[in-house]
């Protein structure tokens, strides 16, 4: 069989601003999951997002795809406001996203839950039966393969081992045509081969055009597979800059990543200097 091409992403320019957020705060109460948060994304990058646990990064997806509408603040995606859009509409406007959790339909199998998305994901269906279209069946042919699943096609989703699942959720994020794919946590609780697997995936999305927003804990994958990388604590942007920097940034090294991590990552990934020392 041929190797499934990449999908091809809208006619975005690369290096445009794709999505922007102005002073984006979300609270529960008294408490701010994301605190007046500023930042752009461009078309073609990848942006990663990383922090803490209680940080605030999946609130952060939750507030951009529509699962949550910000307390405060703009959010845009290519000129348009979807601050207060429907998930439905905002995935029909063109973000898709993953979750930390394998979401799936658990007794549908692979190609139906693909194909579930392929024909709502989309655009709008007035009659909402289920009966797909050529593009639909194409697509999700074309995203099945892609993600390697080509040989589970007919197993149901909980029959699944998780690197599976987390490919299941990825074809049917990808099915929907993105310009914007938003990844929470991708390669959590997967082996290292496994995280290799994911991490050739994601950059071949990325080659092919495709803007994509991650978030992580492994940091030798975020580094990896990220053009910039931001870093949250307390829904607070504590770092912004290229992955490199990150290493050597000495409240990122406090907050979350911890001196002997940083000086490990920096073995392999930022030369000889060590973490956290003065210039």
């Amino acid at each position: 069989m041929a190797s499934p091409a990449t999908p091809a992403p809208a006619a975005d320019t690369a290096g445009a601003t794709l999505l922007e957020c102005e002073g984006v705060s979300k609270y529960f109460g008294a408490l701010a999951a994301v605190k007046d948060l500023s930042f752009s994304v461009k078309a073609g990058e990848v942006l990663g997002i990383g922090g803490p646990n209680g940080a605030g990064k999946t609130t952060l997806f939750e507030v951009i795809s529509g699962q949550t509408t910000p307390t405060e603040g703009a959010i845009h995606f290519d000129g348009r406001d979807i601050a207060h859009m429907s998930a439905q509409g905002i995935c029909h406007a063109g973000i898709a996203r993953t979750f930390q959790l394998n979401a799936a339909f658990e007794h549908l199998t692979v190609w139906d839950n693909v194909a579930v998305s392929a024909h709502f994901g989309r655009h709008n269906r007035i009659f909402p039966g289920l009966r797909l279209d050529r593009r639909a069946r194409e697509l999700s042919r074309e995203m099945i393969d892609l993600v390697g699943l080509t040989d589970s096609v007919d197993v149901e989703a909980e029959h699944l081992p998780v690197i599976d699942r987390k490919r299941l959720m990825i074809a049917s994020a990808l099915v929907t045509e993105p310009r914007l794919l938003l990844m929470d946590e991708p390669v959590g609780g997967l082996t290292p081969p496994e995280i290799d697997e994911i991490q050739k995936l994601v950059m071949r999305l990325h080659e092919g055009g495709l803007t994509i927003v991650v978030i992580e804990h492994v940091m030798r994958f975020l580094m990896e597979v990220s053009s910039r990388v931001m870093i949250l604590d307390h829904g607070e942007k504590i770092f912004e800059d290229e992955p490199a920097q990150l290493l050597r940034d000495p409240t990122v090294i406090e907050v979350y990543l911890g001196k002997s991590a940083a000086q490990s990552l920096l073995a392999t990934h930022g030369g000889g200097e060590d973490a956290g020392a003065e210039s």
